[in-house]
């Protein structure tokens, strides 16, 4: 188990307890993009080892694989951009 899950579990017992504050929510919901960034890192690693364009001779510009375009769009995300 890792710490986010953690604590969402810690969060959750205190909810039901009816302990749980603001405090609470925002330290778990800091805690879940926490992970989720590291996820999304994780999956910018991937991309960047299979980013590829192919040419054509009948055009100018290169056409981006599948890969470089979800590339772009995990660094829009990780660079807060929407």
């Amino acid at each position: 188990m890792n710490n986010w899950e953690k604590k969402r579990l810690e969060i959750s017992a205190k909810y039901a307890a009816g302990a749980a504050d603001e405090g609470d929510y925002a330290e778990a919901a800091d805690a879940e993009i926490a992970h989720l960034r590291e996820a999304l890192k994780e999956v910018e690693e991937y991309f960047d080892q299979r980013a590829d364009a192919e040419y054509f001779t009948d055009s100018a510009a290169p056409f981006p694989n599948e890969e470089m375009k979800l590339l772009g769009i995990v660094r829009e995300a990780l660079a807060g951009k929407p």
